[in-house]
């Protein structure tokens, strides 16, 4: 492979969308979304962070204790930001409740937090990479801080879940006019 600069990408800026649990997927990497995706809004200068872990068990022959064959046994992948709008959609994103119609929140900790779908657009000029997540739930959360002169955040860790309509948990795209 040769060293190319024109190939090296930065995430100058993007979005973070999500919608109920089997709304419909995009078909395309910069295709508009369905109306049930709603934009959450501003990301911390951190960006999102994408994380993906693999569990191998290594199975060895008898002769000599060669390894032989490796398995995966687990694998995740997860992406971690946090939010800096206060808005009834990251909110309810954050505590894992549904808004009413007086604009109320109301959530059990003890509950588990709904599966939904997300995406991720990441564009560097007219580059664009984007993820779906058919089918996420957000397994963590960050403590929220009020402090003078800090931005108030809300710090997420999503948990992408296998899904059979795309026969993954990730659906990864890009396009850049390069290619």
């Amino acid at each position: 492979m040769s060293k190319d600069v024109s190939e090296v990408r930065v995430g100058v800026d993007g979005v973070v969308s999500s919608a109920a649990l089997g709304s419909t997927a995009p078909t395309t990497v910069d295709g508009a979304l369905d109306g049930a995706f709603s934009d959450l809004g501003y990301v911390s200068e951190d960006g999102v962070s994408e994380t993906n872990d693999r569990t191998q068990e290594m199975i060895r022959a008898w002769q000599k204790g060669r390894i032989v064959r490796t398995v995966t046994t687990e694998g995740t992948t997860t992406f971690a930001f946090t939010m800096l709008q206060t808005s009834l959609s990251v909110l309810a994103e954050y505590y894992g409740g549904t808004v009413d119609a007086g604009g109320m929140i109301v959530t059990d900790p003890h509950d588990e937090r709904p599966h939904r779908a997300y995406v991720l657009d990441i564009v560097d000029g007219t580059d664009h990479i984007r993820k779906y997540i058919p089918d996420g739930q957000i397994t963590d959360v960050g403590d929220i801080v009020y402090a003078n002169g800090e931005a108030v955040g809300y710090e997420i860790t999503l948990m992408a879940f296998h899904d059979d309509t795309i026969d993954g948990s990730v659906q990864h795209w890009f396009k850049s006019l390069a290619v």
